[in-house]
């Protein structure tokens, strides 16, 4: 008597592989509108100008790195909050460029020309950045960070940067914004009547992107009375269909709100920075 063979069962489907988490967080950009999470520096790098770290807490962070030399956390408070008090802190600045040039904390420009010149310090930083973003480097966090340290020695060089990182990731407006920001910078300061602000002027006032112009009002923010503050609003009415312009900024979640907010608060000192590497 034949017996009628049963099918074997199919095999199970193989394990689903969780997508690969992205190194970057992405904004949606959706119009003139700006969704997801803030790119940007924890508020642990924010300082208010002083030396603000103890010698005993200087010793406790340098023997953590002498054991660890990759805590970005402990480096960066002596970074952030050494300001000439700490030992060699250039090095440590240096040390981060060569090794972790995506720390967040260089986008508050830690170590900008005439900061700290210590023995050529700022020299050896210049050519570190450069080092990183002409190794065909093909991070746009990295570009981000060179441009902000170059904006005030060369600014049309920071230009180059931010549209080499708006090209590499053009799915994140945070570099489209920091464009209008390096832009409306060039507009105060010493130098706004320089060749380079002029055409920067002219770049926002033409400019059909209300990012790059939303970026720029943001960055001059607390200058309310220079002309061109009136300009920019009335362009930035003109590309959000005549949208309250202050509504609109109060909208867009901007590096400068971070920069308002934290900048002079107290930031309590050795907190566990968990979040400074989270995507």
């Amino acid at each position: 008597m034949l017996v009628a063979q049963v099918p074997a069962p199919a095999p199970p489907p193989p394990p689903v592989k969780e997508a690969p988490r992205s190194s970057t967080p992405v904004r949606i950009r959706v119009g003139c509108q700006v969704q997801a999470a803030y790119l940007g520096p924890v508020p642990e790098w924010f300082n208010s100008g002083i030396n603000s770290l103890s010698d005993e807490q200087i010793a406790n962070l340098e023997r953590t790195l002498s054991t660890n030399p990759n805590d970005i956390c402990a480096r960066g408070y002596l970074i952030a909050h050494g300001n000439g008090h700490v030992p060699h802190r250039m090095d440590h600045v240096l040390w981060m460029i060569e090794n972790h040039p995506e720390w967040d904390g260089f986008l508050l420009n830690l170590s900008p020309p005439g900061y700290e010149d210590e023995r050529g310090a700022y020299n050896d930083v210049r050519a570190a950045w450069l080092r990183q973003v002409t190794n065909g480097h093909q991070s746009a966090t990295v570009l981000h960070h060179a441009a902000v340290f170059f904006e005030r020695s060369d600014p049309d060089f920071a230009v180059q940067l931010v549209q080499r990182a708006i090209h590499l990731e053009p799915e994140v407006p945070f570099h489209v914004e920091a464009l209008g920001m390096l832009y409306g910078r060039s507009q105060f300061g010493s130098g706004k009547g320089s060749s380079f602000a002029i055409q920067a002027k002219a770049t926002l006032l033409s400019s059909t992107d209300c990012l790059i112009v939303a970026g720029a009002l943001n960055a001059i923010r607390q200058y309310r009375e220079i002309d061109v503050r009136k300009l920019l609003l009335a362009r930035l009415g003109e590309l959000t269909g005549n949208r309250n312009p202050d509504d609109l900024l109060k909208e867009l979640p901007s590096q400068s709100a971070r920069y308002r907010d934290h900048q002079c608060d107290f930031v309590p000192l050795l907190r566990r920075c968990v979040d400074t590497l989270a995507p």
